[in-house]
């Protein structure tokens, strides 16, 4: 199957259950299954809300190590992800997939009621509140609501020359915005 050489046999075991697509370990919580029992356990953290790893710059906390150590990054600037197509670079190389869709031309997020497509579903949510007529963002100064916080911000303007810190509220009762 592969080249894999293991001193103990149980280890060889638990290896090749990879190949097989065996996962003998099932979540109690969830339909999730698992190769290893050490998986099953680190996955079960996240049914009880435990995060036991603490960043030390900011007060956010993670489920897995590697978590905190991708999030590290942040803090230090550091991109290591390079799109090959432009200049752009990205923390996650999830982010940076994500990315290459815009140069791929691929939307694979429909709207279900125009024709509309986006690449990421945050952009579709976004977008359906144009059908909607949902305006998250109100301006604090006057009774004007927004779809975007962008919008609301530079509305804002007109009113202090300043940015506002937006915030999305509720819709208001009997406005239909």
């Amino acid at each position: 199957m592969c080249d894999m050489r293991f001193i103990q046999r149980y280890q060889l075991e638990r290896h090749s259950l990879t190949h097989t697509g065996v996962k003998p370990y099932a979540c109690t919580m969830c339909d999730k299954r698992f190769f290893q029992r050490y998986h099953l356990a680190r996955h079960s953290l996240t049914h009880m809300g435990v995060k036991p790893y603490a960043c030390t710059m900011c007060d956010k906390r993670f489920f897995q190590r590697y978590h905190l150590a991708r999030h590290s990054l942040t803090h230090m600037g550091v991109k290591p992800y390079a799109c090959t197509m432009c200049d752009k670079r990205f923390f996650q190389r999830y982010h940076l997939a994500r990315h290459s869709l815009t140069h791929m031309g691929v939307k694979p997020f429909a709207c279900t009621i125009c024709d509309m497509r986006f690449v990421q579903r945050y952009h579709l949510a976004r977008h359906s509140l144009t059908h909607t007529g949902v305006k998250p963002f109100a301006c604090s100064m006057c009774d004007m609501r927004f779809i975007q916080r962008n919008h609301l911000e530079r509305h804002s303007l007109t009113h202090t020359g300043m940015r506002s810190s937006a915030e999305p509220l509720l819709p208001r009762k009997g406005t239909g915005a």
